[in-house]
């Protein structure tokens, strides 16, 4: 493999499996171990695979998944890198998209679980039952680690209808990684650039949402922790607006002309959209009120 990356694969014999799961974790040691056993919980009708990618930890996140991999021969594959991708500007779903045959993908950051045993299989049955469903996800509570308490349910509430075009995805994303399952024939392969963009998972459900129509489970079945060291909790909030908008460029291009109007008229046309706005007519507003002063 190119770019340093160390693969551990286990070759015990089991069935193909129906379902990957992606596992995502960087110096998660506190977390992963939890993150893992939810995964493994989950009661299924059919075989699944985990398959974790570790961005170069320094903490003994890798030595956990080393231990799990060893306790539970044949169901865990995992990807060891030698320099963190992420701090080079690589994508990690780029990196593990090509190793995956599974008929659908889970996905789950390591400092994230799922709450509920039947995860995967109420999603497996919904992609089963709709063959037209690109991807389905369920909704998540959003969990404050240092207070221990759930202070929110995503997606909002104006976002939890049963079925969405790839144009409700215009004025944001209201998937969240760890709670969703894509159909991967839909999205065989990734473009090329893939890797050239800010927020890979915003950009992953828009280009698998092309191939069909968004799902939702309307039930809470993972949560997500925020927490000091979570990039995106971390991140600056000008610069995440920043390369939300250089995705959704992105995406745009990638979208059929139909597909590109609708977006377009539900970007229009919105209450956020409204928002923005006003938000650059204020601006404009103190900026030539502070040029005056200063005169």
């Amino acid at each position: 493999m190119t770019n340093g990356d160390i693969t551990i694969s286990d070759h015990a014999e089991r069935s193909t499996p129906s379902v990957q799961v992606v596992v995502y974790t960087y110096n998660q040691a506190h977390y992963i171990a939890a993150a893992l056993d939810s995964v493994l919980a989950q009661k299924t009708s059919f075989p699944f695979k985990i398959l974790v990618h570790d961005d170069a930890s320094t903490d003994g996140t890798r030595e956990i998944i080393e231990r799990y991999q060893r306790d539970h021969a044949g169901r865990i594959d995992a990807v060891f890198q030698a320099e963190n991708q992420y701090r080079q500007g690589r994508r990690i779903v780029q990196i593990v998209w090509p190793k995956l045959s599974a008929d659908y993908v889970a996905f789950l950051d390591g400092d994230d679980l799922w709450t509920d045993f039947g995860k995967l299989q109420a999603q497996y049955d919904f992609l089963n039952r709709n063959d037209e469903c690109a991807l389905c996800h369920t909704m998540i509570d959003y969990f404050d680690d240092a207070r221990a308490v759930v202070f929110k349910r995503y997606p909002p509430i104006d976002r939890r209808r049963k079925r969405y075009g790839v144009e409700a995805l215009a004025n944001g994303n209201f998937v969240h990684t760890s709670a969703v399952m894509i159909r991967r024939s839909v999205l065989p392969n990734l473009p090329g650039d893939f890797g050239t963009i800010g927020y890979g998972d915003y950009a992953l459900v828009s280009l698998a949402a092309r191939g069909g129509w968004i799902g939702l489970i309307r039930k809470p079945m993972a949560m997500y922790r925020i927490h000091d060291s979570n990039l995106w909790v971390a991140a600056d909030r000008r610069d995440r607006e920043k390369k939300t908008e250089a995705v959704e460029r992105y995406i745009l291009k990638q979208l059929t002309s139909q597909q590109r109007s609708k977006w377009m008229r539900a970007k229009s046309f919105s209450a956020s959209a409204f928002a923005r706005r006003v938000q650059r007519i204020w601006r404009r507003i103190a900026s030539f009120r502070f040029l005056k002063e200063s005169a």
